[in-house]
């Protein structure tokens, strides 16, 4: 990797190449800021409006999560995407997730997912644990 790519755009290159693997054809979504979102990808003919959150934290913060929701939901719908999803680099309970999904209806999606989609392909895994390791003030899953 560029070591001047910096840790969001890492993350982000990443979780379209596991999306990738899983089936999803990705593309970039161009408008950024309050009115877009990352990648408009499609999945068994359906549109999806995905938004991907590197945080510097392990610890789900739920206030940004929901304002990251909020977003994807909202722009998602403008897109004519017929489904959201909000990609993050943090662990998500089950109470957080169950309540952020039945508030937004869109798919969350946390580190360990990620991890399990990436499971059928170890250099994807690897580069996965190598950035999300890469602050060594976060507290590690061991296994």
């Amino acid at each position: 990797m560029n070591a001047s790519t910096s840790s969001w755009e890492q993350f982000e290159d990443l979780v379209r190449r596991i999306l990738q693997v899983n089936y999803f054809e990705v593309q970039a979504h161009s408008p950024r800021g309050d009115r877009g979102f990352d990648f408009l990808a499609r999945l068994h003919n359906e549109t999806w409006a995905i938004e991907v959150k590197y945080y510097r934290t392990a610890r789900a913060q739920p206030a940004l999560i929901e304002a990251a929701a909020a977003r994807v939901a909202n722009n998602g719908i403008q897109a004519d995407a017929t489904k959201g999803m909000l990609v993050v680099s943090c662990f998500l309970t089950a109470e957080i997730r169950f309540v952020l999904e039945k508030k937004f209806s869109i798919t969350f999606v946390d580190q360990v997912d990620l991890r399990n989609w990436c499971a059928e392909h170890p250099s994807l895994m690897e580069e996965l644990d190598a950035l999300l390791e890469a602050n060594p003030s976060e507290p590690h899953a061991t296994g």
